[in-house]
C-alpha cells in the first residue's frame, strides 16, 4: 500500500476513535499534568469522535478528508490535550492541502506541519507531554520516509518511535515520575496511531482488543492533600470558548490572554480560534477576549472541586478474567484482572496501593460470585458487586463505569448494560469432540463439533434485537467458522472476533 486515499483515511480514523473508547478510562487514571483532573482521555475521545464524524461526511481525497476533519475538531475539541490535537490535525490539514492521495513522503511533510502548529498553539509549551511525542514523530517520519514507500511499515516505524517516546516522558516531567505514570495525553496520541496502525494492517477498524499499549509496572493514584491543607495547588477555573473575527491575531490574543491564567493552548487560524485556558477569574478572561473578537460556546469548570470530587469518589474496577485476551481487554478498560481464588489477594494489593480508591468488582462468573459472597465484609459493611456471570456481562458492565459519577449511579448503569448482554460459551465435554453450550451460564446444548454445538445454543436464543455480535475465540480457525455461521443467520447485524485465550472455553459469544 503506497499511497493513501480519503477512503481509507477515514476508515483509519475510525480505528483509532474505536481503540481510544476502550483505552480513555486508562488515560483519566493517568491525567495528573498539568491538572490532575482525570479528563484526558474522555476530552480526546470527545474531541475525536466529533471531528471524525465531520471527516466522514467528506469526500473520498485526502485533502478534502483532513480538511473536514481539522475543521470539525477545531469546533469540538475539548480540554487541553484534545485542543492540542485539533491543531496538530490543522497542520495535517495544511500539509495535504491539494492531495487526492498522501505517500509516505506526503504524510511526512504533513507530520512536520502539525507538529510546528500544535507546538505554536501552547503558550509555554512543555516536554514530557503530547508535544514531545508529536516532535518525535514528525522526526521518525522524515527519517523513514524515503526508506519505507509501503505505508505499513512506515506507520509501524512511527509507533515504534511514538511508543519509545511516551515511554521517556516521566524522565522529562517530574510529576509523571512521582506519580508512576507516563503522560496521558502523550499516550492517548500513541493510541490514536495504534489504531491507525491496525487498520492498515487488516483493513478494518476492529484492532481495538488488543494488548495495552504501554502499562508502567507499577501504576500509582495520586493521593491528594486533604481539604484546606496548604499543599493544596489551586488550579482555579478550566475557562474554553471560540473566538471569532475578520481578522485574528493568534500571537497578540496569547499576549492579551497570558497574564490572566497559565496552560493556555490556542488553536486556529485568522477567521475562528478556540480558547483553553486555567484562569482564576473566567469573566476577566472573556472581557479581554471580547476585545479582540466575538466571544461564543462559553465553557467554565472549577478545576479545584473537579478535583476534589475525584478524591472522594476514586473507584477501580477488579474484573474475574483468564486468558491472555481478556486479560488485556480489562486492563486496556482500565480494571484490574483478578484471576480464580485471587480476590482476596487483589483487595489487599489494591488497598496498598490506591490511596483509598474503592473497589466495584465484577466477578463474571457464577463461581466467582459464589467466592465473592464467602469473603468478609469490610467496616463499611459490604463490598461494591456487579454480579456479572459472564466475561462479556463484566466487558459491557466495565464500558457503562464513568469516573465522573456516584458508586450508587454507576452500580446501577453498569447492572443495566451487563442485563443487555447474552452470552453462549462452547466448552469440551470431555473427549471423543464432543462439546457443551450455554446461554447466560446455563446448559442448552451439547453435541459433536463447535460449529454443531453453537447452531443449537443459537436456537435457544432470540437476537432479532442484537446491533452487535462479538466472537471471543481460543482457536482462529474456531472463529471463522463462528463467524460465518452468525453473520448467514443474522445478516442484519455487525460481527467481530478478538482473541480471548480462555483455557476453559472454545469460544465465548457476546450478542448485545
Amino acid at each position: 500500500m503506497t499511497s493513501l486515499g480519503g477512503r481509507d483515511f477515514k476508515g483509519l480514523l475510525q480505528a483509532a476513535v474505536h481503540r481510544l473508547e476502550l483505552n480513555a478510562p486508562q488515560l483519566d487514571a493517568w491525567n495528573v499534568f498539568p491538572v490532575p483532573d482525570g479528563d484526558t482521555g474522555a476530552n480526546m475521545l470527545q474531541s475525536m469522535r466529533a471531528a471524525v464524524q465531520e471527516a466522514e461526511q467528506a469526500g473520498d481525497d485526502i485533502a478534502e478528508t483532513a480538511q473536514a476533519l481539522a475543521e470539525g475538531a477545531l469546533h469540538w475539541a475539548r480540554g487541553n490535550s484534545g485542543i492540542i490535537l485539533s491543531q496538530f490535525w490543522q497542520g495535517l490539514a495544511q500539509g495535504l492541502a491539494g492531495k487526492k492521495t498522501a505517500t509516505s513522503c506526503d504524510l511526512s511533510r504533513a507530520f512536520r506541519r502539525a507538529r510546528d502548529l500544535a507546538y505554536s498553539a501552547v503558550s509555554k509549551p512543555t516536554e514530557g507531554t503530547i508535544l514531545t511525542v508529536m516532535h518525535d514523530v514528525a522526526a521518525a517520519a522524515a527519517q523513514c520516509c524515503s526508506r519505507f514507500q509501503d505505508l505499513r511499515a512506515f506507520l509501524s516505524r512511527i509507533v515504534r518511535a511514538a511508543r519509545a517516546s511516551v515511554a521517556r516522558t516521566p524522565k522529562l516531567l517530574a510529576v509523571l515520575q512521582g506519580a508512576g505514570v507516563v503522560d496521558s495525553g502523550a499516550q492517548g496520541l500513541l493510541v490514536i496511531l495504534e489504531g491507525a496502525l491496525g487498520y492498515l494492517r487488516r483493513g478494518s477498524a476492529s484492532a481495538r482488543y488488543r494488548g495495552p499499549s504501554l502499562r508502567p509496572r507499577d501504576l500509582r493514584l495520586l493521593r491528594l492533600p486533604p481539604a484546606g491543607s496548604s499543599a493544596v495547588a489551586r488550579y482555579g477555573y478550566c475557562t474554553e470558548f471560540l473566538l471569532r473575527g475578520a481578522e485574528l491575531d493568534l500571537e497578540r490574543i496569547k499576549s492579551a490572554l497570558n497574564p490572566l491564567g497559565d496552560s493556555l493552548v490556542i488553536a486556529g487560524g485568522r477567521s475562528l480560534a478556540r480558547v483553553h485556558i486555567h484562569a482564576p477569574d473566567p469573566a476577566a478572561v472573556f472581557a479581554a477576549a471580547g476585545a479582540l473578537g466575538a466571544v461564543e460556546g462559553e465553557q467554565v469548570h472549577d478545576l479545584d472541586r473537579r478535583r476534589q470530587e475525584k478524591a472522594g469518589n476514586s473507584y477501580t474496577l477488579l474484573a474475574g478474567a483468564d486468558g491472555r485476551g481478556f486479560l488485556r481487554l480489562f486492563e486496556n478498560l482500565g480494571a484490574m484482572p483478578v484471576g480464580r481464588h485471587d480476590w482476596k489477594r487483589a483487595l489487599r494489593r489494591l488497598a496498598r496501593r490506591a490511596c483509598g480508591s474503592r473497589p466495584i468488582l465484577l466477578p463474571n462468573s457464577a463461581e466467582n460470585i459464589d467466592l465473592l459472597d464467602r469473603l468478609p465484609r469490610g467496616q463499611d459493611g459490604g463490598l461494591a458487586v456487579v454480579a456479572t456471570r459472564t466475561i462479556p456481562q463484566g466487558i459491557a458492565a466495565a464500558l457503562a463505569f464513568d469516573p465522573e459519577l456516584g458508586l450508587e449511579v454507576n452500580l446501577a448503569r453498569m447492572e443495566r448494560a451487563a442485563g443487555q448482554v447474552r452470552t453462549i460459551e462452547i466448552q469440551r465435554a470431555g473427549g471423543n469432540g464432543r462439546f457443551l453450550g450455554c446461554l447466560d451460564g446455563e446448559r442448552v446444548a451439547e453435541g459433536t463439533g463447535v460449529r454443531r454445538v453453537l447452531e443449537l445454543s443459537l436456537e435457544r436464543l432470540s437476537a432479532r434485537e442484537a446491533d452487535v455480535a462479538t466472537v471471543y475465540y481460543r482457536r482462529l480457525p474456531q472463529a471463522e467458522a463462528a463467524v460465518s455461521l452468525l453473520r448467514s443467520i443474522y445478516p442484519e447485524i455487525r460481527v467481530e472476533s478478538y482473541s480471548g485465550g480462555h483455557p476453559g472455553y472454545e469460544l465465548v459469544i457476546s450478542i448485545e
